[in-house]
């Protein structure tokens, strides 16, 4: 809850220093913007009011999980506002940071349904890891931007992407704890030679998104959205599932 204030804080400043960036964002970039921190807000105090002990634990799970995504979040930013990436490496640094992403918001759901058994506490926690994650991520972004390269135009960007990955990644969170909850429940029903199986179709999977989308990058830019969907949408669901697998073959040994 305090992260999410703090990102309240930061942006009111900003938009009071550099009133021009409201019309540069739009009304409706503010108004999400708004919203989303005040759902963070509501979470927040939600959270800090239960007392349920499964509850806790899949929140304790999500933001422990949450924690390590911000940090990777704001290193991300980091090297994208002050180091000079050649061509392959300024592509490659944000799709590791993505797939981090998911693997946290999957170990995340994993590991609060191996403890609880319960598909709403496994979803419960991926969730939790988006919220805790944006809100570290946001509001370092917030903080560098204004430190560093104020101006109304940066205000206006930050604000418009803030909203944008507030809103959008607990979204993604559902869906990625989905996945990997469904993953959990089949490949802990199986076998011991399950997950050498699921392993094998995983890895098939994400070979052919990082192909689709190595071939995406070499086509003209109106021919690349099939590929790079179908490229990303294939490794997500590896990476979704990698979890899951990983804590079956442990617990097989």
């Amino acid at each position: 809850m305090s992260g999410a204030l703090l990102i309240a804080i930061a942006a009111g400043h900003a938009i009071r220093k550099y009133p021009d960036a409201i019309s540069r964002v739009g009304g409706l970039q503010v108004a999400l913007f708004c919203f989303a921190v005040l759902v963070y807000l509501v979470g927040g105090w939600w959270a800090r009011s239960i007392r349920d002990t499964l509850v806790n634990t899949s929140l304790g799970i999500g933001a422990a999980i949450g924690m390590l995504l911000g940090l990777i979040g704001a290193v991300n930013i980091t090297v994208e506002n002050f180091v000079p990436l050649p061509g392959p490496l300024a592509a490659i640094v944000p799709a590791t940071a993505m797939a981090f992403m998911v693997i946290a918001f999957a170990l995340g759901a994993t590991l609060a349904m191996r403890r609880s058994g319960s598909i709403a506490l496994a979803l419960l926690a991926s969730v939790w890891s988006a919220i805790v994650g944006m809100v570290i991520t946001c509001a370092y972004g917030f903080a560098l931007n204004l430190a560093t390269i104020a101006s109304s135009i940066v205000v206006a960007n930050t604000i418009s992407s803030a909203s944008m990955h507030m809103l959008v990644a607990p979204v993604v969170a559902v869906s990625v704890g989905t996945v990997a909850v469904l993953a959990a429940r089949i490949s802990w029903s199986m076998g011991r030679r399950a997950p050498f199986v699921l392993a094998l179709i995983e890895l098939v999977l994400f070979v052919f998104g990082v192909t689709a989308l190595v071939f995406a990058a070499s086509l003209q830019r109106v021919a690349r959205p099939p590929f790079v969907m179908s490229g990303m949408l294939a490794a997500a669901l590896a990476l979704a599932c990698l979890p899951a697998l990983a804590l079956k073959g442990l617990h097989s040994r």
